[in-house]
């Protein structure tokens, strides 16, 4: 049982000005205020005893598996304590960004299994690659071949195919086939802020510089003043070593868990 009394939070301008605190860590968040991610989104909150709103996690329902965002900077213990609460709430599987130790509150009502440690790199000093004349806007016409290259180059990539609606993807084909993608996990034009994602090259054409070109053109794409940031696993160093090429760079740190009911 919890000892705290969460509640459901309906309020954009109280969410923001919270998540505004510490911007790169609720990146994510942030994007789901907006119009096009908010009728997904659930949230619960813990007040002081003001009554102000102190701490604040997000599930999020998309197309496939449900998140669960639990990032805390400042009182990872009063995030437990707020997971511990909403526990009857939560799915029955999802996914879990948690600040570290936030997790341990789910047992044992569900088993986790560890993706790693996360890096949030924001960009901070943007060094583009050139433009490339093949590169080619992607959208909901496109959302089979893309589904595709997905599944057959990057199956473990979290797509939600609506977002091809943001009009964000950008690709490179060779044959007639796309060989490399870039595009967002998620999006408000409403908060100015983005979570690039969904950045991947066909094995058969990686080393090239695709990578750059694909993700250069998402970020040109976005409008002026827009905050960005992405996620990359902590060993995955190829990818540390584009983004950071491209002006990226590192701000906080999360772990990832699969979590589901034994």
């Amino acid at each position: 049982m919890s000892d705290v009394d969460a509640v459901n939070v309906h309020s954009r301008e109280e969410l923001a000005e919270l998540l505004s605190r510490e911007p790169a860590l609720h990146l994510y968040a942030r994007c789901d205020l907006d119009d096009r991610a908010w009728e997904r989104t659930t949230w619960y909150g813990l007040r002081d005893a003001s009554g102000a709103l102190e701490q604040v996690a997000l599930v999020y329902r998309g197309d496939r598996a449900p998140f669960v965002l639990a990032l805390s900077g400042d009182a990872p213990p009063r995030m437990a304590a707020l997971l511990t609460a909403i526990t009857p709430s939560l799915p029955r599987s999802f996914h879990l960004q948690a600040s570290p130790g936030v997790e341990r509150a789910l047992a044992p009502s569900w088993a986790l299994t560890s993706r790693g440690a996360y890096l949030r790199l924001m960009l901070a000093e943007p060094n583009l690659a050139a433009p490339h004349p093949d590169l080619v806007p992607l959208g909901p016409a496109d959302r089979a071949e893309v589904q595709a290259f997905y599944q057959a180059v990057y199956p473990e990539n979290f797509f939600d195919p609506w977002l091809l609606s943001t009009g964000l993807f950008r690709g490179l084909r060779r044959d007639g086939a796309l060989i490399a993608v870039a595009g967002v996990h998620a999006w408000s034009p409403m908060y100015r802020v983005a979570a690039l994602g969904s950045i991947a090259t066909h094995p058969d054409a990686r080393g090239q510089g695709l990578g750059a070109l694909t993700t250069s053109a998402v970020l040109r794409a976005l409008p002026t003043g827009t905050s960005v940031g992405l996620n990359v696993h902590e060993q995955n160093t190829v990818a540390k070593r584009l983004y950071e090429r491209l002006g990226f760079r590192e701000a906080t740190r999360y772990g990832e868990w699969s979590a589901a009911t034994p």
